[in-house]
């Protein structure tokens, strides 16, 4: 998924949970990924932090999904370790006065 694309997905994941009155979501990033270096005398393995795994934290903070997000934690190995986020949302008061 294209930086740009991912971007309006987890909008809409975000804010649609948060309508729903969810309290907590996963947020699978991805972990990034690993390439081979070589010159003339030397071979190297990098591990690149993956371009969504970077931003991802910045989108969470800023509007309109900011305004909802109340915490962003790694997520357990179980759930996808490094490569995936919990992401806590305020409650929803709208929600309160339907009784749910």
């Amino acid at each position: 998924m294209t930086a740009d694309r991912a971007h309006r997905a987890l909008t809409r994941f975000i804010l649609g949970a948060y309508s729903s009155g969810k309290r907590c979501v996963l947020v699978i990033t991805g972990k990034g990924g690993r390439h081979r270096q070589q010159d003339e005398h030397h071979i190297r393995d990098f591990e690149e932090v993956g371009v969504l795994k970077s931003i991802t934290p910045e989108w969470l903070a800023a509007p309109p999904i900011g305004n909802v997000v109340v915490g962003v934690y790694p997520a357990h190995v179980k759930h996808g370790g490094a490569g995936a986020l919990y992401v806590y949302l305020r409650k929803n008061e709208l929600l309160r006065g339907r009784g749910e």
